[in-house]
């Protein structure tokens, strides 16, 4: 027992021996797997291994507080989306991570890592620090994007974000709360459209973004939903030239958008303010808003918004994509505007213009498809790049359709066609400006299916066009309608040379200025063609027409042609030195104004040529001639003919450079009845040379003559040299008229200098007289010639002494017998018209003497105004002074005489004054003399006469009657040269005076105061009578001499009766007792001889 009890206990010993290590081992092993199973960087490996996709291998910790993992991987979809080859962890006393860091990362898809970075937001496993860096791996590796990425909790719990991209330039940076899971980051930078690939962007496979663009937005996470994108809001700014394309259409984006966008599956926009089109067209768009979504649809809506201006108004043009079939279409939306202003600068110019009523629509698949549109507009204007003038069309329409198909580029056709109606069109262009004030052109782009040419068909027609610039001829075109096309390669960049084909007709076509002057073509016709250089220059061409007529109009001549047909032929590449722009005109009846005179010929031929090499529009020097046989000749009321005229012309830069015309055998007669001219001259010419400051040559005529009725000059010369400056022409030359005719021989023979201004001959000089001296008469006169020829001028004479007698019944017949002696001044003017001539002379005497006609005039001045023609004889007529004038044996001192000369042949004596026997006297009414009459009465009203001296005029004793008188006196002026006389008088003299008339008692006639003794009483006591009033009549008695009549009352002075039987009679009687105590009153009548009547008697 005890044996047994021994082996049991040492048994028992050593199976304790056997355990005690079993246990240590298991101890140390439970430890050990205690300690693996709770160590960091299992807890790190669980946690990896629970997020699926995560795959880590050689998870090692390096020390207590750090955790590497050499290379971990996250796969999504059967694909890595990121992994790196070395992960450091730093964890916190309690083993927690707090801080991780990563180098070499590489990012395939970062879209699938933001639902695996939310997943441990909402677990609240985000370390305290997270820093990454590495790169974005492209599709095939085509470049990577380095970045770096990190974030840092702050001590309030919530994250600072920092996010950047070096290349191409892109950072962000924000925070995150984990309260409410939500993140923000402000995203600034640069983007491409290979970065947008890196989060999937829903652009379309047919559309491509040229050119990189800057972001600046907020992107908004939340990390409490399974896709933690909220939105993603901001501005894109693109670089000039960038452009969004899709196939047949191109726009620019502008400089800037709006973009957002709420998730994956989820709607997004971009708005780009200012987009225009590129591509089929260039036109500005406006605002264009494309937005999209989980569907197949894209949509889009075109706003144009213009600014404050002119005009504003809103055009709104909304259609859409369908990624799945490829089907398209927009239209105008019915909100828009029915005035919209658009503007922009596009790649070849600047655009503005006002749409009204503005339509377009269209639609179709892919590439293919049609677009229709209709625009009336207020304004368009479009400004070439670097230019300052703009090609304007004002109030119109545009309308026309668009059909393409591009979908295969072999096969592509297309055609583009429409109508532009327009009230103005105009070109400032300084070299090729032109203007029309209506317009309505139709056109056609068009290739068909299989042509590799497109073919461009212009019909414009036209109304009030104006060609002005410098580099064309200036033009004025009405009824303009013509066709124009042309096929070239439009995908070719080499088109020229161009070659278009056309045929122009013109209703009237006015050349302005051009090489060959201003004019005017009616129903002008022409076609051909012509080739342009890459240049756009003209290198050749072939045209030929015709029109009704045409005239060519310029500052030296004028030419108009009937039915004229051209030919022009140019080759700018003609290898023959010399003119190759050559062309010739035939015509019929053929008109040349030209020398002051229109020359026409049954038909004619003109050639003209010249050289152009260079870049210049037209030639800058044409020679043409002209050679017209014999014709006729006339302007107006000109009618003649002419032997020939020759011409050759040259013209330099639209101006005439040379002319060299001459005509020989000129004959023609002016004006009409009753002013009929004869004009000869045996030979004209012209001669014109351009120089540097204008030009010289000049102007004369030989043999030539004049004459009109009473008016004429023969051996008529003229050399003029002339000179052109500045537009005009002008000539200082000489002229003679080696004899001169004009009413009372005046004039023999005139010279003097000549000035050609303005179209106008300015003549100066002297006349040769036989009644002055040499030099006396100067002259003044112009001959101008357009649409009514005229010549006028003045004269006048300077004051000199007469060295002959002036006959003055030779330019004035109412004054024929009278001549002129003494000192004499004149002036006058002449005019010769078409239909009549005028004239008016005015002569001013200065202590001269007229006589003729039992008249004398001494001391005479005043004025002579000749009756000349026309309105410049209203004022005819004169006033003349003298010191004495003689009527036979009356003389008139210190008086005045007014008159008018209405005809040659009617004198009008309107007043007269002066002194007559001692009295004042004056013309009592206006009277005529006109010559071939036999006289004319003149009264003459006197104050203060001297009875005396009337009483010696009429052969009496002068102191018959004493004091003075007032009364009329009438004179008996005679028209056929005998001297004046008196033929009654009739006065009074209220004052009285002495009456002693037993001088007349010879005379006096029986029984004229009753009785024989009462006459003999009464004949008595005249013999010394105090008369307080007296009348007195005188008038021409029949047979001659005078009738005199003398009433009277006063009373008788000392009676003288030798009778003393008588005496003592007188004496016993009372006088009262018969009336005879007051006046006497008488009339006594007498008969008076004349002067031949006393002579005889005696």
């Amino acid at each position: 027992m005890t044996k047994e009890r021994h082996i049991f206990r040492s048994g028992r010993r050593r199976l304790r021996l056997l355990i005690l290590p079993a246990v240590l081992l298991a101890a140390a092993g439970g430890g050990v797997w205690f300690w693996f199973e709770h160590s960091p960087a299992r807890a790190v490996e669980r946690m990896l291994l629970s997020i699926k996709g995560l795959e880590a291998e050689q998870v090692e910790e390096q020390s207590p507080d750090r955790i590497l993992i050499r290379r971990i991987s996250y796969r999504a979809d059967d694909g890595v989306a990121a992994g790196c080859e070395g992960l450091e962890i730093g964890l916190d006393a309690n083993g927690v991570p707090r801080s991780v860091s990563a180098a070499g990362v590489e990012i395939g898809r970062i879209t699938q890592l933001l639902p695996l970075v939310a997943g441990a937001a909402r677990r609240g496993t985000l370390p305290a620090e997270f820093s990454v860096t590495g790169s974005f791996r492209r599709k095939a590796r085509k470049g990577d994007f380095a970045f770096e990425f990190k974030w840092m909790r702050r001590p309030d719990g919530d994250f600072d974000i920092e996010f950047s991209m070096p290349d191409p330039g892109l950072a962000a940076s924000g925070s995150y709360r984990p309260q409410t899971g939500a993140a923000e980051l402000r995203l600034r930078g640069r983007a491409t459209t290979e970065l947008l690939e890196l989060v999937e962007s829903r652009i379309p496979a047919e559309v491509a973004l040229s050119g990189a663009f800057d972001v600046d937005g907020v992107l908004k996470l939340d990390f409490g939903r399974p896709d933690p994108v909220r939105s993603f809001e901001g501005e894109l700014a693109f670089s000039e030239g960038t452009a969004v394309s899709g196939g047949v259409w191109e726009i620019s984006p502008g400089r800037r958008a709006v973009f957002r966008w709420y998730g994956a599956e989820r709607p997004w926009e971009v708005a780009l303010p200012e987009t225009s089109l590129r591509r089929p067209l260039e036109l500005p768009l406006g605002a264009l808003t494309v937005t999209g979504g989980a569907d197949s649809v894209i949509r889009f809506s075109v706003v144009n918004a213009p600014p404050v201006g002119e005009m504003t108004g809103v055009m709104r043009i909304d259609g859409h994509y369908d990624r799945g079939d490829g089907s398209w279409m927009f239209r105008q939306s019915e909100s828009s505007d029915r005035a919209v202003r658009w503007s922009g600068e596009l790649p070849c110019g600047e655009f503005n213009c006002i749409w009204r009523s503005p339509r377009i629509s269209g639609g179709g698949s892919r590439s293919h498809g049609s677009i229709d549109f209709s625009f009336g507009f207020e304004s368009v204007k479009f400004r070439a790049p670097g230019s300052q003038q703009e090609l304007a069309a004002l109030p119109g329409t545009l309308t026309g359709s668009w059909n393409f198909d591009y979908d295969n580029p072999e096969a592509s056709s297309f055609e583009l066609s429409g109508l532009l109606k327009s009230s103005k069109l105009e070109w400032p262009n300084p070299e090729s400006a032109w203007s029309a004030s209506s317009a309505l052109v139709s056109f056609r782009f068009s290739r068909q299916t299989g042509e590799r040419e497109a073919m461009l068909v212009l019909e414009p027609e036209l109304g009030g066009v104006n060609l002005y610039g410098g580099g064309v001829p200036k033009l004025k075109l009405e009824g303009f309608s013509g066709r124009f096309n042309s096929t070239f390669d439009p995908a070719a960049a080499e088109r020229m040379p161009l070659r278009v084909e056309g045929a122009v007709e013109v209703r009237r076509v006015n050349p302005v200025r051009s090489m060959f002057g201003a004019g005017e073509f009616r129903d002008l016709r022409f076609s051909g063609y012509a080739e342009l250089s890459p240049a756009w220059l003209v290198q050749g061409f072939r045209a030929a027409g015709g029109a009704e007529n045409a005239l060519f109009r310029y500052s030296e001549c004028e030419i108009s042609a009937a039915m004229p047909v051209f030919e022009l032929r140019f080759d700018r590449n003609a290898i023959t030195p010399g003119d190759n722009f050559l062309g010739r005109m035939d015509t019929g009846r053929l008109t040349l104004s030209a020398l002051g005179g229109t020359f026409s010929v049954p038909k004619a031929h003109a050639a003209w040529s010249s050289e152009l090499r260079e870049a210049e529009l037209l030639p800058e020097r044409w020679t043409a001639l002209l050679e017209l046989p014999a014709g006729t000749v006339g302007s107006h009321d000109l009618e003649g003919s002419f032997q020939a005229l020759s011409s050759r012309v040259s013209f330099d830069h639209s101006q005439v450079g040379a002319l060299e015309a001459k005509l020989t055998g000129f004959e023609a007669r002016l004006g009409e009845q009753p002013a009929v001219r004869q004009l000869r001259a045996g030979e004209q010419v012209l001669v014109f040379n351009r120089d540097k400051e204008g030009g010289s040559g000049r102007f004369s005529f030989s043999d030539g003559s004049f004459s009109e009725s009473g008016f004429g000059a023969e051996q008529v010369s003229a050399a003029i040299p002339l000179v052109w400056r500045d537009g005009a022409v002008t000539g200082n030359g000489s002229f003679r008229a080696g004899s001169v005719t004009v009413p009372g021989g005046l004039l023999k023979s005139a010279s003097g200098d000549v000035r050609f201004e303005g179209g106008t001959f300015r003549l100066a000089g002297q006349a040769a007289s036989p009644f002055w001296p040499e030099g006396a008469l100067l002259w003044t006169g112009e001959f101008s010639w357009g649409k009514q020829w005229r010549a006028s001028g003045d004269f006048s004479l300077k004051p000199t002494t007469l060295s002959a007698p002036l006959p003055l019944g030779g330019i004035l017949p109412a004054a024929a017998g009278l001549s002129l002696k003494g000192g004499l001044a004149g002036k006058g003017t002449f005019e010769f018209l078409p239909a009549r001539t005028e004239w008016s002379c005015e002569f001013t005497p200065a202590d001269a003497s007229l006589s003729g006609n039992g008249l004398a005039l001494a001391r005479l001045s005043g004025t002579l105004r000749l009756p000349g023609g026309g309105a410049r004889s209203r004022n005819s007529g004169g006033e003349f002074r003298f010191g004495e004038a003689k009527l036979d044996d009356v003389a008139i001192r210190n008086g005045s005489l007014s008159f008018r000369l209405l005809r040659p042949e009617e004198c009008d004596i309107l007043s007269a004054g002066g002194t007559v026997w001692g009295g004042r006297a004056r013309l009592a009414a206006p009277f005529t003399l006109r010559a071939g009459t036999e006289a004319a009465d003149a009264g003459i009203v006197v104050r203060g006469l001297e009875w005396a001296g009337l009483l010696r005029s009429l052969g009496l004793p002068g102191d018959l009657i004493d004091g003075r008188a007032d009364g009329t006196l009438f004179w008996r002026i005679h028209a056929d040269g005998r001297p004046p006389a008196l033929a009654s008088a009739e006065l009074t003299a209220a004052a009285g005076g002495k009456l002693k008339l037993e001088a007349l008692e010879p005379f006096v006639q029986a029984g004229s105061s009753g009785s024989a003794a009462r006459q003999r009483i009464l004949l008595n006591l005249l013999r010394d009578f105090n008369s307080r009033s007296l009348r007195l009549r005188l008038e021409e008695a029949s047979g001659g001499g005078w009738l005199l009549s003398l009433s009277a009352a006063g009373r008788p002075g000392q009676l003288q009766i030798r009778d003393e039987n008588y005496r003592r009679l007188i004496r016993s009687v009372d006088p009262a007792a018969f009336g005879l105590d007051g006046e006497i009153e008488f009339t006594v009548n007498y008969r008076i001889p004349g002067k031949k009547e006393a002579k005889e008697k005696k």
